[in-house]
């Protein structure tokens, strides 16, 4: 009797081992799935800082691998483009920017005939629109310059002969889809925080 007693013990023990465990982890994916629709629902924060640069907030989504595939397909073809492996990307980024400025020129040689009328032009190509409009001394532009940045965080893997194993790097590509545009200057940066 005291035999079928101890084993029903261990059962039952561990079948609280297992539940707790189930229920953690039901815990964290709620409060996984609670963020993101946190995330989707809130606008992004967007406002000029003192130095009148465009600065843009928003909340992190974290999705998995199904979930992205649904979410944003165009996205990791972006990265399969870019020859990067998805089981090694760590993060993705994806940042839209857009130019849009004014501007008056005057001509340099000043053809002033009554009943002339206004002459105009527009340009545009899948990233950039000017318009423009001339009038008797001068010329007046309008430009739109519109780009995608497309950002993919990714390890990479220590090599010998045919094996890859750990984590040798980790690295950060940047694409622009405006191929008349050129990457400057991009930073990658990890806080570390104190244990």
């Amino acid at each position: 009797m005291k035999r079928i007693l101890i084993y029903i013990l261990i059962v039952l023990i561990g079948g609280i081992i297992i539940l707790w465990g189930q229920n953690r982890s039901l815990r964290e994916e709620n409060n996984r799935l609670s963020a993101n629709s946190e995330t989707l629902l809130s606008q992004m924060d967007i406002y000029r800082n003192s130095l009148g640069q465009s600065v843009a907030h928003v909340g992190k989504l974290e999705l998995q691998l199904k979930e992205l595939k649904i979410y944003n397909e165009r996205l990791l073809k972006t990265v399969s483009d870019m020859g990067i492996k998805l089981r090694r990307t760590q993060s993705l980024s994806l940042t839209s920017i857009e130019s849009k400025f004014t501007f008056s020129v005057p001509l340099t040689t000043n053809a002033d005939t009554p009943g002339v009328p206004v002459r105009s032009f527009i340009w545009n190509n899948p990233w950039n629109r000017v318009e423009g409009y001339i009038r008797n001394d001068s010329i007046a532009c309008s430009v739109k310059h519109t780009d995608t940045l497309n950002q993919v965080v990714y390890r990479v893997p220590h090599k010998f002969l045919f094996l890859r194993w750990g984590t040798k790097a980790i690295r950060q590509a940047v694409s622009l889809a405006d191929t008349s545009s050129t990457i400057v200057y991009s930073e990658y940066i990890v806080l570390k925080r104190k244990k």
